[in-house]
């Protein structure tokens, strides 16, 4: 599901029969085009033209054509400044994105009617001009208390006619309401045009989210919150996936922030991973450099070690695509770039989404508060509990969202294990949603980590109200969320003993020190039936505990905080145990790898593993592997480990028993692949021409009335049936085996 994107400024027959063979060499499927705020009378004057011409070259071709609509950019001579954000002192940011051309841009409200109706119209205009799929750019909120002159104010004061408006980033009921009204309107907002795009007759609809990561670009400087809730807008009913907007030159230029410093190209694989929610994703990557002092030397190239290492971490988080900007800079130069990214695009067509079986629950209620921790202090606690599990953890994490939790679970039954996070609250609803969840599986877990209070999703136990309370999904645990947490140690280091009666529920090594800013004991319910785990060895106060659920699964606690200058809890080895890695109850997929590996198995039973290092790595398997070696098109069995070279990513398919599917090549997305005993259903996108590999031959094929195949045919040790459809379309395919 591979992106060429572009503008409507392609120039002469030439330059479009390039950018159309780029796309072929390259591996790309989707002829991508842009409009970036344009004005609307170029938009109607010389760009309809071109963008006529590109969609009749790429069907033309049988591939579909894609707009991307930026969504939040207005140009000033189409939106006037009444429907801008503005600031609380009713200042508005006016700017030129094309520096001397005179054109002036701000950024629109999505309280704004007509900013809306707007792109409702240009919606339907590009839908005029024959583009397939949309996509809707950056959703972002530039300011963090919306001024009087905001058309948001009208709305704020509509919904909450009795509260007083707030001035200015505190802790207060007033100014965390404000936040919560401010995510709402933006995902109503994309909720009316996504909806929109689907009655003017799209056939695919995407969304841009701004960044998961913290950035000082284009968000309030109070706060760098954008109040993009991804989550909320990734399960969106007319939503089918989602585009990444993170790209080599933001980590190169040093506008991220990881939570150690150095912003460093792996940045990549952790934002990757934050949008994997069961929809397709696409992953934003260029070679250019379009954003520091040196963007404009026509030879602003990102380093090619440095783009090497993104786009080798970015791979894999098993995105369903990746992108590049196609126009003339550096296009003679950046061969070894496409180099990489022609092999790799490759790879990511038929990966599906990632399998993993741990989520953390992520939440835009926690990121929104002032204090005690804003949201760059609350990311140091996600960013602690990702390195663990992904740097040497050896499996993979996936990111939930509050108030999605419902879609999350439902897109990922695989999931066993559910992280809550002090500072990231949950809705009493889904605290609900999740002690279903863990009832109906035995084998199911959630783990609530915290240290101290942390955030409750009501606002009346605030910072400043000296009524700080528990979360209350913490309730899950039996804690009496009603009763403030005690802190048992303020000690860096503090000794605990075992006391579980389990000696599968040891969680910490022999030595039992705990590394921790701080140590909490919270209340229980007395009905609650919590079993101690592990307790202070002096104070004999729990800090980690255990609740069963009958016959379904359990909740721990675990009292320990997860940032702080001494934190060395072994989050890692925690959730080992819980997922029954530890006692070798069950065996994970990957047993040791070396420094710089990432990996994914994802749902489709592919593995992709990538080095980031410049040294050879060697990776261990738990048990002996039987796998499928994609790019090489050949069986390797018994395999115990694999040495991977320097910089380099290698794609890989398991292989079971029953296994009959080696690998699909043409395709533009594989959703699934289902496998019986004697029929194994294929979903998907795929190109005019694809192939399927397969350990047996086919004996009858069911799909559309299009689709044509010919019969399975021998090649080397494996079978080879080759299809054909008469344009790039999704498609079921039932394939019957003997």
């Amino acid at each position: 599901m591979n992106i060429l994107p572009t503008g409507p400024q392609i120039d002469g027959d030439p330059n479009f029969e390039q950018y159309f063979a780029d796309l072929e060499r390259w591996n790309f499927d989707i002829a991508y085009n842009a409009f970036y705020a344009f004005p609307m009378g170029d938009v109607l004057g010389t760009y309809q033209a071109q963008y006529r011409k590109f969609t009749r070259m790429a069907r033309e071709r049988g591939i579909p054509s894609c707009v991307q609509i930026q969504s939040v950019v207005a140009h000033l001579d189409d939106i006037p400044l009444s429907e801008s954000q503005y600031y609380a002192d009713n200042t508005c940011h006016v700017y030129e994105h094309f520096p001397g051309s005179g054109r002036k841009y701000h950024f629109a409200s999505f309280a704004s009617e007509i900013w809306l109706r707007f792109l409702k119209d240009l919606s339907t205009l590009f839908r005029d001009f024959d583009f397939d799929w949309v996509v809707f750019e950056e959703p972002m909120m530039r300011v963090d208390v919306p001024g009087t002159m905001d058309r948001f104010h009208e709305r704020f004061r509509a919904l909450y006619p009795g509260m007083v408006y707030p001035t200015r980033f505190s802790e207060t009921v007033e100014y965390l309401t404000v936040q919560k009204a401010k995510r709402d309107i933006l995902v109503e907002f994309y909720d009316q045009l996504s909806g929109h795009a689907k009655r003017a007759g799209f056939k695919k609809i995407g969304i841009m989210p701004w960044f998961f990561a913290p950035t000082f670009e284009n968000t309030p400087a109070e706060t760098w919150n954008s109040c993009c809730d991804i989550g909320r807008l990734t399960f969106l009913q007319n939503m089918d996936f989602v585009v990444v907007r993170m790209q080599p030159d933001n980590i190169y230029a040093q506008v991220m922030e990881s939570s150690n410093g150095e912003c460093v190209p792996e940045l990549a694989h952790y934002e990757c991973l934050a949008h994997q929610s069961g929809k397709p994703i696409i992953m934003v990557n260029n070679p250019s450099d379009e954003h520091s002092p040196e963007a404009n030397r026509e030879d602003s190239l990102i380093p090619l070690a440095f783009f090497t290492r993104y786009t080798l971490a970015a791979t894999a988080a098993a995105p369903c695509g990746m992108s590049r900007h196609w126009y003339n800079q550096n296009r003679q130069a950046d061969h070894a770039h496409m180099e990489l990214m022609t092999h790799t695009n490759d790879m990511l067509r038929r990966l599906g989404t990632p399998a993993a079986e741990v989520a953390f629950v992520f939440s835009y209620s926690g990121i929104s508060h002032a204090y005690p921790r804003a949201w760059r202090d609350v990311w140091k606690g996600y960013w602690n509990f990702a390195q663990q599990i992904l740097e040497g953890g050896n499996f993979s994490f996936l990111t939930f969202y509050a108030e999605s939790l419902a879609h999350h679970l439902q897109q990922n039954p695989q999931v066993r294990v559910v992280v809550l996070y002090e500072f990231m609250p949950i809705p009493p609803e889904e605290v609900a949603v999740l002690e279903r969840w863990v009832r109906e599986g035995g084998e199911r877990r959630i783990l609530c980590i915290g240290g101290r209070n942390g955030y409750r999703w009501d606002h009346a136990h605030g910072f400043e109200t000296y009524r700080l309370r528990p979360p209350e999904m913490f309730s899950l645990c039996g804690v009496d969320v009603e009763e403030p947490v005690r802190i048992a140690s303020l000690e860096s280091t503090t000794k605990v003993e075992f006391v579980s009666n389990f000696v599968s529920d040891r969680v910490f090594s022999v030595m039992s020190f705990v590394n921790s800013a701080t140590l909490c004991h919270p209340r229980f319910l007395p009905d609650a039936e919590v079993d101690v785990v592990y307790r202070t060895q002096c104070e004999g106060l729990p800090v980690v505990t255990r609740r069963r659920f009958g016959d379904g699964g359990e909740a721990w606690f675990v009292g320990v905080s997860l940032d702080g200058p001494v934190f060395t809890s072994p989050m890692r080895r925690i959730v080992r145990t819980l997922l029954g890695y530890e006692q070798e109850q069950r065996r994970q997929l990957v047993l040791e790898s070396g420094h710089g590996i990432y990996h994914s198995l994802t749902k489709n039973g592919f593995f992709v593993v990538a080095n980031t290092s410049k040294d050879r790595n060697q990776i261990k398997f738990s048990f002996p592997q039987s796998l499928w070696d994609a790019p090489n098109t050949r069986m390797i069995r018994a395999l115990k480990s694999l040495w991977m070279e320097p910089w380099s990513v290698r794609l890989f398919r398991l292989l079971g028993p029953e296994t009959r599917i080696l690998d699909l090549e043409g395709c533009v997305q594989l959703q699934q692949i289902d496998e019986g005993e004697s029929e194994v259903l294929i979903e998907g996108m795929f190109h005019r021409e694809f192939r399927l590999l397969t350990n047996s031959p086919v004996l009858s094929v069911s799909g559309p009335e299009q689709l044509r195949y010919v019969p399975s045919r021998k090649f080397r040790k494996h079978f080879v049936t080759d299809m054909a459809l008469p344009e790039a379309r999704d498609v079921r395919v039932l394939l019957q085996f003997g």
